[in-house]
């Protein structure tokens, strides 16, 4: 029998490790184009483009009392070529997905709610380099 551990998925964002994960799905990452583009011609005969996007989106969703928050907003206010980081997904359960990029961007700072109950902060990083394994 084979069992996943959440606690064994770490996201590391230019060297620290994100904490504070919201309740349900902590981290989605996905390429953004597809690979392949198939083309039909009228009598059937396929030819396949090799798509060369490699770019990916990787989707977090935190507390809104995570100390992760304040630094994902700052890293999203800042501009230029030294704003880019590595971002790395590192899953060690048994047959787990790693992710990683050396080219990453927040998209923009988290938006905030206030309610009775603690909310939660949405946060996109945009990888230039997406590498997923």
């Amino acid at each position: 029998m084979i069992s996943y551990d959440p606690q064994k998925t770490n996201l590391i964002i230019n060297g620290t490790a994100i904490t504070g994960f919201a309740d349900g799905a902590m981290i989605e990452a996905e390429y953004n184009s597809d690979f392949i583009e198939p083309y039909v011609g009228t009598q059937g005969d396929v030819a396949v483009a090799e798509i060369a996007d490699r770019t990916g989106t990787i989707k977090i969703t935190l507390m809104q009392t995570s100390p992760s928050v304040a630094y994902l907003d700052a890293l999203a206010k800042q501009k230029g070529d030294s704003a880019a980081f590595a971002v790395s997904i590192v899953d060690m359960n048994t047959n787990g997905t790693n992710v990683s990029g050396t080219k990453a961007r927040v998209k923009k700072p988290a938006s905030s709610k206030w309610d009775k109950e603690v909310t939660e902060r949405e946060f996109e990083i945009f990888v230039a380099d997406m590498e997923m394994n």
